[in-house]
């Protein structure tokens, strides 16, 4: 039988181990020294029961899933959560199977995000496919004044585009990746990197604004034909 956690001794999981759904709470509180860490694992996991697919999910105590009413989540199996995720209302958010968000990485999703599967996210990453607050100075006074609760709250316009990341790609620690980007199947986004353009399939890309530094060749027409494009659709376990 396995142990229902990823080894803490891998340096990804430095900060303390993965777990799988605990079968009770007081199975969650078996597995900490502190039974309070078992509550906070039991009621992590709470948070994602209305999750599509999600089989064999891991979650690392940092873990956040904040889904405001109507968003709509689907996790493919497999994956391994350790940092959060912001969907807001009527938004969507879907993640491939035997996927990887790393260590206080931020997912925040106003209009649609999609991975692939084998997506490896470092961490610190952020990935919005929104502008988080107006462009306008007004209206982002306006708006920020609304959300601390000093002025009434009012419909304003957020600029936001779809982001789409391929399968197999790995995004690396303190990224950022911006709206209205698609990332290729099985690219490389470096360190620190801040892509605001897409980037081809199988490419490495790096800088601010990103550029792609290896690979630019795999963007042909006949890779993205091939299945090694843009975007494939994430597998969702039946």
């Amino acid at each position: 039988m396995t142990r229902p956690y990823l080894d803490p001794r891998d340096h990804a999981f430095a900060s303390g181990p993965a777990f799988e759904r605990p079968d009770s709470r007081k199975a969650a509180q078996a597995l900490f020294d502190d039974p309070r860490d078992g509550d906070l694992l039991w009621d992590l996991f709470a948070r994602w029961s209305g999750v599509v697919g999600a089989n064999h999910l891991r979650l690392g105590l940092g873990a956040r899933l904040i889904a405001e009413p109507g968003a709509k989540v689907t996790i493919g199996e497999h994956c391994v959560i350790r940092g959060v995720i912001r969907v807001e209302a009527d938004a969507i958010f879907t993640l491939g199977a035997r996927c990887y968000i790393g260590d206080h990485s931020l997912i925040s999703v106003g209009r649609d995000v999609a991975l692939g599967d084998d997506v490896l996210i470092s961490h610190d990453v952020n990935i919005f496919d929104n502008d988080t607050h107006p462009a306008d100075p007004a209206e982002r006074r306006a708006h920020f004044a609304g959300m601390i609760g000093i002025a009434p709250p009012r419909p304003l316009t957020i600029a936001g585009a779809p982001i789409r990341i391929g399968a197999g790609a790995w995004i690396g620690f303190g990224a950022a990746v911006m709206k209205g980007v698609d990332i290729g199947s099985e690219t490389i986004v470096a360190a620190k990197a801040v892509v605001t353009s897409d980037a081809p399939a199988q490419s490495v890309v790096a800088g601010n604004p990103a550029r792609v530094v290896r690979g630019e060749e795999t963007a042909s027409p006949e890779a993205n034909a091939s299945g090694r494009g843009f975007w494939r659709k994430p597998r969702t376990a039946k």
